[in-house]
């Protein structure tokens, strides 16, 4: 709850892409952290997980946005994307 409320900021002083790449870095950790059996090693890996979540749910669907607005193209596509990505979901 904490970084979700700071990561769009962030993404938007680092770059969007730079905080893609930090998300796979975070989130592999996150997986590898789940092959322990150490309590606080879990609990890290809790922690990579919270922070790859926020950065899933709104790092992403700003790229996608912004990519949309920079290449001009019309309103109903970004509509279409987001619908197909729900779908395929």
């Amino acid at each position: 709850m904490i970084f979700g409320s700071v990561v769009g900021s962030f993404a938007d002083s680092q770059g969007r892409r730079c905080m893609v790449l930090v998300f796979a870095v975070v989130y592999t950790c996150s997986c590898i952290t789940k092959h322990f059996k150490s309590f606080p090693i879990l609990l890290l890996g809790r922690f990579f997980g919270g922070i790859s979540t926020s950065l899933l749910f709104s790092i992403f669907d700003s790229w996608l946005i912004r990519s949309h607005a920079l290449a001009n193209l019309p309103s109903q596509y970004l509509g279409m994307s987001f619908a197909s990505a729900q779908f395929g979901n």
